[in-house]
């Protein structure tokens, strides 16, 4: 469990990912806050990590994204982006660690206001699966 914070943002994770989000959210709302859990995929024990995310909406469905959460009794704050409708459609995404040495990206789908996804660490120029987070706001 010692490699979790490969966490797609935190997607992050921040990362299979599944965020759950409320069917709808307000056309107007320019700041988003998910709260979820994150699981290593090599973690036998499936143990789960507090994390959230802070995010704002941008241009054509993308969103900055602020990701935070514990690891070793450590806070940690991963910056990336989300794109997509929240509610329903295909989503994707990306975190960068505190040094921007790591590098993730997650990729899924929104439908019934639940969003399920894969996150990975990108590592020269492959995709290295890395586990699961859900969030709800």
């Amino acid at each position: 469990m010692k490699k979790l914070i490969k966490l797609c943002g935190p997607l992050a994770a921040i990362i299979a990912v599944g965020l759950l989000v409320q069917p709808a959210f307000a056309a107007d709302e320019k700041t988003i806050t998910l709260t979820g859990e994150f699981v290593w995929a090599a973690d036998k024990t499936q143990a789960k990590t507090p994390v959230k995310a802070v995010l704002t909406l941008g241009a054509n469905q993308e969103y900055t994204a602020v990701y935070t959460f514990d690891w070793k009794g450590k806070p940690h704050t991963y910056n990336g982006s989300i794109k997509g409708v929240l509610k329903a459609g295909e989503i994707s995404g990306t975190g960068n660690d505190e040094k921007n040495q790591r590098h993730f990206t997650f990729k899924g789908t929104a439908a019934n206001g639940a969003i399920t996804a894969k996150c990975f660490e990108i590592k020269g120029d492959k995709e290295m699966a890395q586990g699961t987070v859900e969030f709800k706001n």
